[in-house]
């Protein structure tokens, strides 16, 4: 049965937003890099090179190899602590997926508390020295810039973003692009009555890409009892779309708080409706994929035993299911080869 959770707060209010935009964007001196100055992603990554996505995830996926060494993951560690130098969105783009995982795969450990407060203390300068509201919608390239590390400030959980969303999302002044982040910060740490509202906008919206942000908003729910109320009704196409209904397992499948009953629910409808109505079809892939959170060792003997029951059907799924079990089994090897180092270089950051 899932357990509820609540998502950890940083103590500090530091790094507070400034929603008026009485602040402009206010480079660091002392570890000025290309990405601060007015260029384009041309110039940009002409003169460094290192900005580049693919140059990022190389070092950072040291903190996601199945087996890392000891010396490997320090190493990993102090690449990443670059970024509270960085101000630029490549890097924090691509550190975000990553530390995302790392999330996902810690929360019911000893580490998730320490590995959240070591994320915090990344972004926290970067966020003090931007203020979205004050960079022009028309400039897309500062946008971008501001919108992600907004973003990770929100997935960091630091008050800094709850509150300035909070705020927005009570004024209805949300800028779009920022829209999705400000959803996600207040259905994770607001109300009942929060949801209500969100959800009652994704059942009046004729706009099919607002409908799918706002359902994956409702995803992030802290709630169990609105976790069971969304699975219920995600399977009732006379209130969410049949396309829709497996962006709700996904979602729930990487909620602390949702993926046990996520994981429930498809057992539950495998036979009856899941195969039957995804069997030949590529939205079957997403159904396993949902499953590649489940890491615990108890997960993993429980997805295979209800996908080896002799006759259970999987339609064309059967290499998506061996992808999601071996998924499952690095990330088990990942946490018992390596969560003890893990902590301890944590406790030294």
């Amino acid at each position: 049965m899932a357990q509820q959770h609540t998502p950890y707060h940083d103590e500090e209010n530091s790094g507070q937003m400034d929603v008026a935009g009485k602040a402009a964007l206010q480079p660091d001196r002392r570890f000025a890099s290309v990405s601060q100055k007015r260029i384009s992603p041309a110039t940009m990554f002409s003169v460094r090179p290192s900005s580049s996505e693919k140059s990022w995830i190389i070092p950072l996926n040291y903190l996601t190899a199945s087996s890392p060494q000891n010396g490997d993951l320090a190493i990993a560690f102090s690449l990443a602590a670059y970024l509270t130098k960085e101000r630029h969105f490549v890097p924090w783009i691509t550190v975000t997926t990553h530390f995302d995982w790392i999330d996902a795969i810690l929360f019911d450990t000893d580490a998730f508390a320490k590995f959240r407060r070591w994320r915090q203390k990344l972004i926290r300068r970067a966020f003090a020295n931007i203020s979205c509201s004050s960079v022009p919608s028309d400039n897309i390239f500062l946008r971008r810039q501001c919108l992600q590390i907004f973003e990770e400030v929100c997935r960091a959980d630091l008050p800094a973003c709850i509150q300035t969303s909070r705020q927005m999302f009570d004024e209805g002044a949300t800028p779009v692009d920022l829209r999705a982040a400000v959803c996600h910060a207040v259905i994770k740490h607001g109300s009942t009555e929060d949801w209500n509202r969100l959800w009652g906008r994704y059942l009046t919206t004729q706009i099919a890409s607002e409908k799918s942000a706002v359902l994956d908003a409702l995803t992030i729910t802290q709630n169990i009892m609105l976790v069971e109320r969304l699975l219920k009704s995600a399977f009732d196409p006379a209130l969410v779309r049949p396309q829709d209904s497996i962006q709700v397992l996904k979602g729930l499948s990487k909620n602390y708080v949702g993926r046990d009953a996520a994981w429930k629910t498809i057992k539950e409808l495998w036979d009856d409706t899941l195969v039957v109505t995804y069997g030949d079809d590529p939205t079957l892939i997403d159904i396993f994929k949902s499953l590649q959170w489940m890491t615990s060792s108890g997960d993993l003997v429980d997805v295979k035993e209800f996908f080896s029951k002799h006759g259970r059907d999987v339609g064309s799924g059967a290499l998506p299911l061996s992808q999601t079990v071996e998924t499952i089994e690095l990330r088990r090897k990942f946490l018992d080869n390596s969560l003890t180092t893990f902590d301890a270089i944590l406790v030294n950051s």
